[in-house]
């Protein structure tokens, strides 16, 4: 069924890959025939290449956040009241 959605929507997948959708997108979903029509050793081959890659790609991406530098958070310090009025206290 992947296969046949990425046949049916080439220009939703990101890097050609089943993996990587557009966010937003919107998929047209293939007749019964359609997926029927798919090799399925084919189709499993694809689907296993298509993880390998994206296995890579993911990894590729984590190296890049490891090697960005740290840049500091700066945290803004309030002191005081927080609202206009006091609260009430009762005994």
């Amino acid at each position: 069924m992947m296969v046949a959605l990425y046949q049916g929507n080439p220009n939703v997948f990101i890097r050609e890959n089943i993996n990587l959708i557009r966010a937003g997108a919107t998929l047209l979903i293939p007749y019964r025939e359609e997926v029927a029509a798919i090799d399925t050793s084919k189709a499993s081959q694809q689907v296993k290449l298509q993880m390998s890659e994206f296995a890579r790609y993911r990894r590729q991406q984590a190296a890049a956040v490891a090697a960005a530098p740290v840049r500091p958070v700066q945290r803004e310090v309030v002191t005081g009241r927080v609202g206009g009025k006091k609260a009430a206290r009762s005994l």
